[in-house]
This record gives structure tokens, sequence and C-alpha cells, in this order.
């Protein structure tokens, strides 16, 4: 099963399951990476700390 929105991909159950444990290699540290705080720091780790960081 997949998570979609308007027949865009968002993220895969399967995928989000098996890297569950991994924190920055996970399916979903990626899409908060990659697709909903792409911008978020200038190091792009997609972590809210370096909002902080870069102030």
């Amino acid at each position: 099963a997949n998570i979609s929105f308007r027949e865009e991909k968002f993220l895969s159950m399967e995928e989000l399951i098996k890297t569950k444990d991994k924190q920055k290699d996970s399916a979903l540290f990626t899409y908060f990476q990659e697709k909903a705080f792409p911008d978020i720091s200038r190091r792009n780790t997609g972590l809210i700390v370096d909002r902080v960081l870069d102030m």
C-alpha cells in the first residue's frame, strides 16, 4: 500500500516498515527531508534543530 495525494506517490507503507529502525536512512526521514521540508536548513538534513543552528 502507498500513501498518495492527487496521484503522486508519497510513501510506501512497506518501505516505511522496512526502514523504521534506521533513523536518518528511513523512508519517513527521507520523505520529510525531500518533500515536506526541503528548504528547512542550508545543510538539507530536514531537521528542525538545524533551523535553530542556522539562525
